[in-house]
C-alpha cells in the first residue's frame, strides 16, 4: 500500500533571542508567518527570511521551514 503526502500548509518561522533569563538561560520568541505557498522553494523561503529578518530589531537563532502534510493512503 502506498501511502501519498499531500501538502496542507507551509509556515515560515524566526527565532530570535531574546536574552537571557534569571536562570542564565537564552529566551527566545518565535515570529511566525503563516500561510506561504507549500510548493515555495526553500531558496525562496530562506530569501523572504533575510528580509523579514533585516526588519527585526533581535539577533535571529534559526530559520525554520514547518510543512504540515496530510497523509492518505492510495
Amino acid at each position: 500500500m502506498a501511502i501519498a503526502s499531500i501538502p496542507v500548509s507551509t509556515s515560515l518561522v524566526l527565532v530570535l533571542d531574546y536574552g537571557l533569563n534569571s536562570a542564565g538561560k537564552i529566551q527566545t520568541k518565535e515570529r511566525v508567518f503563516k500561510s506561504l505557498n507549500p510548493d515555495s522553494t526553500n531558496d525562496n523561503v530562506y530569501a523572504t527570511s533575510q528580509i523579514l529578518l533585516g526588519l527585526q530589531e533581535k539577533t535571529s537563532i534559526a530559520v525554520q521551514r514547518r510543512d504540515v502534510v496530510e497523509l492518505s493512503s492510495q
